[in-house]
Order: C-alpha cells, then sequence, then structure tokens
C-alpha cells in the first residue's frame, strides 16, 4: 500500500506539510510499513533518527539535505521488525560516508537507537541475548557488533575471529548465505599436485550460483576418457593422465556477450587464479593461467582451444539430446521454475536479508556484470554506500539495489531491478563517468529505469 501524507498536527516537531510528505516517501510501502502504528509514530521514528525538515529539505543530523532509506529487521526475534536507516553522506560521516541506524521501540511505544554504526550492517546467523549479531557490508575483516542487554557493542575484529566458534546460532538464522552441499572426500590424486594447486577450505559459494554448468565433462563426451573435468557444487575435480585435482575454492567469472550467453568460467585457485575452465552448453574448454599444478596443465594442453570452442564434452549430451528429440512432439506443461536453494521467490521475502547472499540474485547480477567483476570489486563486494528497496514499474515489483564506489559515487554507481520470480535484473552501471545498461531492460520500461537512475543517483 503506499505510505500517507503525514498530517502536521501530529508531527513534533512541527514541520511544513511539504517536507511531512517527503518524509513518508522515504519509508518503506507494503508489509514493512505495517511496522509504524500512525503518522506521529512516524515522525517519532524520524525525529529518533536525527532526520528533520526544513524549506521543505530533508535535512541529516549534519543539517544536510539527505535521502535516507528505512528498512524493518527483526533482530530480537519478537516478530515485530527493529527500524534500520542508512544515510549516505561522505560530508556528514567519516570512512565509508554512510551511516546506519538501528532503532528499537521501548515499552513506552519511543523508538531508541540501539546500534550507530559507520556503513552498512549486513545481519550473522549468530544471536547475543537474544538479539541477532551483525557486521558490515565491507572487505576485510569486520568488527561484529553485539547486543550487551541495553544496546549493541562492536566486538573487534580479531576478537569477533575468534568468538566465532563459540556463538549461540540464530534461530532462525538472519540473511544466510546460499547453501551448497557438503564438499564429499577428496580423491586420492594419481600424482602428487604441486604447492601451486588450490587451498583446502569450505566450498566457495559461487561452484552452486550455475547449477547448469554442473556435471562430467570428457572428450567427445566419454567419461572413459581423459582429462575428465567434474563441475559440482562443492568442487572442480579433474583427472588427467599426469594426475588428479580437487579445488573447493574455484571462483566463478561470468562472461557477458548478451542477455542469451551462457558461458561461464571459473577460476581453480579462486580469486581469478590459476587454469581457467569456461563452460557453454554442454561444451568445455580451458584458458590458461599462472602456477598450473600438474593436472591442471595436463588439462589445458588438451582443452586449450579458441574461446567458445568445445575440447571436451558433456558425458551423455548426446543421449540426452536424442531423448529429449523422441519426445518433443508432445512436451509436457511447462512448470514454473521453483527457487533453488537459498533463493527468494519474492520480492518481500528479502526484507530481512541483503541481496548478495541470495543464490538467485547473485547469479543473476554477476553475469550481467560480465568482465566488471574482475576489473571492480566494489561492485562485486556492495562494499561502498547504497541502497535496497522494493519498487513498482508498470504493476510489476522489483528489488532495486544500488551502490556506489567509496569515496567516488559521482562517477562510479550502479542500479539495478531484480524479479526473483523470473529471475530477470536489469539496470544502469557508471564506470568512471561512462554509463552503460547491465542486462536487457524491456524496451517500455527504459524510460522508468533512466527515471529511477536519477533519483537514485542525482549526481550520475
Amino acid at each position: 500500500m503506499a505510505f500517507p501524507r503525514l498530517n502536521p498536527a501530529l508531527a513534533v516537531p512541527p514541520v511544513p506539510t511539504l517536507a511531512l510528505a517527503a518524509l513518508a516517501l522515504l519509508l518503506p510501502a507494503g508489509p514493512a510499513a505495517a511496522q509504524l502504528r500512525d503518522q506521529a509514530d512516524t515522525m517519532k521514528l524520524m525525529t529518533a533518527a536525527g532526520i528533520s525538515a526544513a524549506g521543505g529539505k530533508i535535512l541529516n543530523a549534519c543539517g544536510h539535505p539527505t535521502n535516507p532509506r528505512v528498512m524493518f529487521i527483526d533482530l530480537d526475534g519478537d516478530g515485530s521488525g527493529e527500524a534500520v536507516t542508512q544515510d549516505i553522506d561522505p560530508a556528514c560521516y567519516p570512512d565509508p560516508g554512510t551511516q546506519s541506524l538501528v532503532l528499537h521501540r521501548n515499552a513506552a511505544g519511543d523508538w531508541d537507537v540501539v546500534a550507530k554504526v559507520p556503513g552498512v550492517i549486513r545481519p550473522l546467523g549468530t544471536r547475543s541475548r537474544g538479539w541477532a549479531d551483525f557486521t558490515l557490508q565491507a572487505k576485510g575483516c569486520q568488527p561484529v557488533w553485539r547486543f550487551d542487554g541495553h544496546g549493541y557493542v562492536a566486538t573487534p575484529c580479531a576478537d569477533a575471529a575468534a568468538q566465532a566458534s563459540t556463538a549461540k546460532p540464530a534461530v532462525p538464522p538472519v540473511a544466510p548465505p546460499p547453501s551448497a552441499a557438503s564438499a564429499p572426500a577428496a580423491p586420492a590424486p594419481a600424482a602428487p599436485a604441486p604447492a601451486a594447486s588450490a587451498p583446502a577450505g569450505p566450498p566457495n559459494p559461487d561452484l552452486a550460483l550455475f547449477p547448469a554448468t554442473h556435471g562430467d565433462f570428457a572428450p567427445k563426451g566419454d567419461c572413459t576418457l581423459k582429462p575428465k573435468v567434474t563441475i559440482a557444487a562443492d568442487a572442480i575435480r579433474l583427472d588427467t593422465a599426469a594426475g588428479a585435482g580437487t579445488f573447493a575454492r574455484a571462483n566463478a567469472i561470468t562472461n557477458y556477450m548478451g542477455p542469451d550467453d551462457d558461458s561461464i568460467s571459473y577460476a581453480l585457485h579462486g580469486g581469478g587464479d590459476g587454469l581457467i575452465v569456461s563452460v557453454k552448453g554442454d561444451g568445455l574448454w580451458s584458458m590458461g593461467g599462472d602456477g598450473l599444478s600438474a593436472a591442471e596443465k595436463a588439462l589445458d594442453a588438451a582443452a586449450s582451444v579458441p574461446e567458445g570452442k568445445a575440447a571436451l564434452r558433456r558425458c551423455g549430451a548426446a543421449a540426452t539430446a536424442t531423448a529429449a528429440t523422441a519426445t518433443a512432439a508432445a512436451p509436457p506443461p511447462a512448470a514454473p521454475a521453483a527457487p533453488v536453494s537459498g533463493q527468494a521467490s519474492t520480492v518481500d521475502a528479502f526484507a530481512d536479508k541483503d541481496a548478495m547472499s541470495d543464490a538467485g540474485f547473485r547469479a543473476a547480477y554477476l553475469k550481467v556484470l560480465g568482465p566488471l567483476a574482475r576489473r571492480e570489486d566494489w561492485l562485486v563486494d556492495m562494499q561502498g554506500p547504497g541502497q535496497q528497496k522494493a519498487v513498482s514499474l508498470a504493476g510489476t515489483r522489483y528489488l532495486l539495489v544500488a551502490v556506489c564506489k567509496p569515496h567516488d559515487c559521482g562517477d562510479n554507481a550502479m542500479m539495478v531491478l531484480y524479479r526473483p520470480e523470473t529471475r530477470e535484473l536489469f539496470g544502469i552501471v557508471s564506470v568512471t563517468g561512462a554509463k552503460k545498461p547491465l542486462g536487457n531492460p524491456p524496451p517500455a520500461l527504459r524510460g522508468e529505469v533512466m527515471k529511477l537512475w536519477k533519483e537514485t543517483w542525482p549526481a550520475g
């Protein structure tokens, strides 16, 4: 539902009617808006958050014109959401130029600030005194904020890591990461892997993002031949004449050549290092790399061919294609695609989670970024100021996700719209001032997308 205009008579302190209406527009619509009781409650929340109005403008605690956002997350587990405000103003707040507040409704019905943090909060799957712990959406080791009975207190990064193993699991967990199958025991290598092979560790969640790439690949699609490559949600495994190898930390690198391109690459050592293995449909090829193990070198010797020319084929692909052709005359009715594990099915399901923790969003987003995912870390890590909210375009609800590069928002920013039901994602990105579309916005919506861009990034 649309948020109602506020009644100036209920506002304390009183502010102009136009400013009150503007404040209402900052707040979420739909189920999240039900967290606010009435117009007076809205003003109490904004006042507690240090947001005021003057001359028809919304002002933050520094008195600067601003456009803060509000979302509701149930951090204390009582079924009623705490308000989380986010304000982007590098001239007001220290690095990274964003401040988030967590506000809790007290017994008297007023809003108390229980946390003030420099950045964008990311809830964790643990709790302290019944409240969800959270950290920041940023690169590197970040502090963990834990509730001490009165408010949130930051635990330094090193101490937070040491305490992680003793933290009490949250029930239910808040914003869980995409699930992936537990890694089975690695096969014994036919030859010892050199030190350059990927280190052991938990599976990289990237491996579970693109299930269409999973399977066994070998020369002519015959898995009795070597080299053989197995791509699964827990690891990529090589079986070659020179030895075997298991790579659980491989990361996905998308190759965006257009909205219908389905090629995906993996860097076997993670972080873009090691042998690059690419998959498109039922074909696989390699593209070299540095510090390769014996198994990687053997695979590359057999599978390094011009890009897009498959050296290995998916095992059983020919038989599958024949069976599909035989039954094509009377195909069964198509069923709606079910969300994959860890993927939200509606826009409202994102109310309590950050978009990059959702498997469906992450896969679609990395796909449209393409080579930018390798060159612009801030786009992948979502480490800068930004926002996430539900919007409606032509009667369809989308999740809007926007982020900009820390300290350089004017020339480097991104905004995408995501529809979980269809896994459709499109938007705009600006890198060093040059804008380009992401994905394939429907022609009828392109004007609305540009309008949203200008509202989200007025300086861009």
